[in-house]
């Protein structure tokens, strides 16, 4: 046999030809690595994401709540109410009348005071387990429980406003 000196003589032998003609997929063990490293980014991202999902509904009821004591100055102004005035969503006159008058069109909002004819709250058809407690003229609105979890939305999130009937 002639001596190679740039060891470039490779025999290739049947076990060579074999494993190259099989090597088509993924081995099972590389599959449930990448399943692995999927499950603990989604372990890591989907907290993360209902956390957020919360905040931005808590921050939509903070606005809504905003919206309904800037309403309720202008209504008490403008039918010039005391501040033990009670305050109703819909008063029951020609469309639109009560507090529903100063809030925007076709908002959510306005609907559902316009549907709570006559009540001195309502539920927002966006959030159906939280409702909005208009109070009285001299108090501030608020919500009648905090349904979000306490943990990601405290009731010291609601400052300036009534969680449960409470002043936070």
């Amino acid at each position: 046999m002639p001596i190679n000196i740039n060891n470039t003589y490779h025999n290739n032998t049947m076990l060579d030809q074999i494993s190259q003609k099989n090597r088509k997929g993924f081995t099972l063990v590389e599959i449930m690595i990448v399943v692995a490293i999927i499950a603990l980014l989604a372990s890591i991202a989907i907290p993360s994401y209902i956390r957020s999902r919360e905040r931005a509904q808590a921050s939509t009821v903070l606005n809504n709540l905003r919206l309904l004591e800037s309403a309720k100055d202008k209504w008490a102004l403008e039918t010039n109410q005391s501040s033990a005035g009670t305050v109703l969503a819909y008063d029951g006159g020609p469309p639109p009348s009560g507090l529903a008058v100063y809030l925007k069109d076709d908002s959510p909002l306005r609907l559902a005071a316009e549907a709570a004819a006559g009540a001195n709250g309502f539920t927002d058809p966006r959030f159906p387990n939280l409702e909005y407690d208009l109070g009285t003229v001299g108090a501030p609105v608020g919500i009648v429980a905090n349904t979000f979890d306490p943990a990601v939305v405290p009731d010291s999130y609601f400052a300036g406003f009534r969680v449960a009937g409470v002043i936070q």
